[in-house]
C-alpha cells in the first residue's frame, strides 16, 4: 500500500515538472535593457526624455538589440565595433541612442592594430587611435536628427567627459541645428569641452560661428585658442583675418594656418608680416601658410627671409615652388613662366649625382682604353 502511494506521488510531481517546463517553452521571451548602474546617471536631468529612449530601447530591432547588448555587456573593442555598425545603420539605429550616450563613459584608448578587424574606422584619419566613447559619439552623429535632442541636453550632463563627447557627436550631425548649442558651449568651464565645441563648430562650417570663435581665441587655455584658430580656418571667412592676426603675434600656430587658409590680399599680407616677427617659434608654419595661400606677392618676402634662414632652406623653397605650380597650373602670372625654371631640392640632388656618375664612367672609359692600348703596344714588342 505505501508503495503504490509513492508511485502515485511520483507520477504527479513528473507531470507537475512537465507541465512548467512546457509553461515556460511557450512563454513568449521578455526584452530587457541590462542597462549598468554605474552608467544610469547619464540624462538623469531629463528623466522623461530618458524614458523615451528606453522604449525605443524595449522596441528595436533584433540586430540593433544585439549591439545594444554588446554596447553594455562587452569589451572595449567590442563596444568600439559595435557602435560604428549601429552608425552605419542611420536612422534604424534609434533604439540604441541611450545605450550609445551611456557609452560615453568608456574612454578605454584603442589602437587601430590592436582592433582586429577593419570595420574599426569611423575616425576621419583612418591611422588615429579611437576610443568605444568616440565611436559612440560618431555613431550618433550618423543616426542623425533623431538623436539631436538626447546629445543636446547630454551637453547639459555634469559629467564633464559626456559633455566632451556630446560636442563631438553635434558636430558629427553636420547640421546647422547643432550650432546654437555648441556655441553655448563654448562658455563650458571645463576646457576640453569648449576645445571640442570650437572643433565641431568649424566641422559644421557656418559662418554665424564666426564671432564666437573670434572670442575663443581670447580663450585662458592655448590649447582652445588653437581649436577656435584651426576652426576659423575651416569656415574660411575673411572677418577673421585681424583677429588672427592678432593670435599670430601671440606665436598661435594654428593662426598661421588657418591664414593660408582663408587666403586673400588681407591674410596674405598679416603672414608676410609675420616673417618678419622676431622670436617667433611658428615661423615654418606662416612660410606653409603662404605656400598654401599661393599668392605670388609673397615669392619675394619668402626668397629674401630665406636668406636669413639658412637652416630651413627646404621649407622656403617648398612653399615658393607650390605658388610657383600653382599659377603654372593656371597658366597666369610671372609665376607660369618661372616654374618650369624652377628645381626643388630633390632634383638638384638628383642632377649633381647624375653628372657625377657621368664624370666617373668618362673617367673608367679612358682608363680602360689606356689599359688596352699598353697591353697592345708590349705584344708587338
Amino acid at each position: 500500500m505505501l508503495v503504490s502511494k509513492w508511485i502515485v506521488a511520483w507520477i504527479m510531481a513528473m507531470a507537475g515538472l512537465a507541465g512548467n517546463v512546457h509553461a515556460q517553452s511557450t512563454r513568449a521571451p521578455t526584452k530587457v535593457a541590462p542597462a549598468s548602474t554605474q552608467q544610469s546617471e547619464v540624462l538623469a536631468n531629463a528623466p522623461e526624455l530618458r524614458a523615451e529612449l528606453l522604449e525605443w530601447e524595449v522596441h528595436a530591432a533584433p540586430d540593433v538589440y544585439e549591439e545594444i547588448l554588446t554596447l553594455r555587456k562587452g569589451s572595449a573593442v567590442d563596444k568600439g565595433n559595435a557602435a560604428y555598425r549601429l552608425g552605419g545603420m542611420g536612422l534604424h539605429a534609434h533604439g540604441a541612442i541611450l545605450a550609445l550616450l551611456e557609452t560615453f563613459h568608456d574612454r578605454t584608448p584603442l589602437e587601430w592594430r590592436e582592433v582586429g578587424t577593419l570595420e574599426m574606422y569611423s575616425m576621419s584619419a583612418r591611422h588615429t587611435d579611437t576610443s568605444p566613447a568616440q565611436e559612440a559619439a560618431v555613431a550618433l552623429g550618423r543616426i542623425g536628427k533623431s538623436a539631436f535632442e538626447p546629445v543636446t541636453q547630454a551637453l547639459k550632463d555634469k559629467d564633464p567627459n559626456i559633455r566632451v563627447y556630446a560636442a563631438i557627436a553635434l558636430g558629427k550631425m553636420n547640421d546647422k541645428l547643432a550650432v546654437k548649442p555648441l556655441i553655448e558651449a563654448l562658455k563650458d568651464e571645463d576646457s576640453d569641452v569648449r576645445c571640442h565645441a570650437a572643433d565641431s563648430l568649424g566641422e559644421i562650417g557656418d559662418k554665424s560661428a564666426v564671432k564666437p570663435l573670434i572670442q575663443g581665441l581670447k580663450d585662458k587655455d592655448s590649447r582652445v585658442c588653437g581649436c577656435a584658430a584651426r576652426s576659423l580656418g575651416e569656415i574660411r571667412d575673411s572677418s577673421a583675418v585681424e583677429a588672427l592676426n592678432e593670435a599670430l603675434k601671440g606665436d598661435n600656430r594654428s593662426a598661421a594656418i588657418a591664414l593660408g587658409k582663408i587666403g586673400g590680399k588681407s591674410a596674405v599680407e598679416a603672414l608676410i608680416q609675420a616673417l618678419q616677427y622676431n622670436g617667433l617659434t611658428c615661423r615654418l608654419d606662416v612660410v606653409s601658410a603662404l605656400g598654401e595661400a599661393g599668392d605670388e606677392s609673397a615669392v619675394e618676402p619668402l626668397t629674401h627671409a630665406m636668406k636669413n634662414n639658412p637652416f630651413d632652406v627646404d621649407n622656403f623653397q617648398y612653399a615658393i615652388q607650390k605658388i610657383h605650380l600653382r599659377h603654372a597650373a593656371a597658366g597666369t602670372g610671372a609665376t607660369a613662366r618661372q616654374a618650369a625654371q624652377t628645381k626643388t631640392p630633390d632634383e638638384t640632388t638628383w642632377e649633381v649625382l647624375l653628372a657625377l656618375g657621368i664624370l666617373v664612367l668618362l673617367f673608367g672609359v679612358v682608363g680602360l682604353g689606356r689599359f688596352i692600348f699598353l697591353k697592345m703596344r708590349r705584344a708587338k714588342a
